[in-house]
């Protein structure tokens, strides 16, 4: 599964905006380059359902370990 393009889709959907902005060249340089940098009035169960979405390292995302979407299902987000 694509758990960045998860995490992409939330976070704009959580903030209206996207969380790379600029021409696709950009874009692609503050993907590779770039810390996100997750908004204030955003719930402490968001900010961390988000950064695990959007680690970098595929091998680190949250959903990438061997319990796979559960893992994702399970957060604590998604029981409030």
């Amino acid at each position: 599964a694509d758990w960045w393009s998860v995490g992409i889709l939330l976070y704009e959907m959580l903030t209206g905006k996207p969380p790379f902005m600029g021409s696709r060249g950009k874009i692609e340089q503050k993907i590779v380059k770039d810390k996100i940098k997750l908004p204030k009035f955003l719930t402490s169960e968001a900010h961390a359902l988000l950064k695990g979405l959007l680690q970098k390292e595929p091998e680190r995302r949250l959903g990438s370990g061997p319990c796979g979407a559960d893992e994702i299902k399970q957060h604590k987000w998604f029981k409030g």
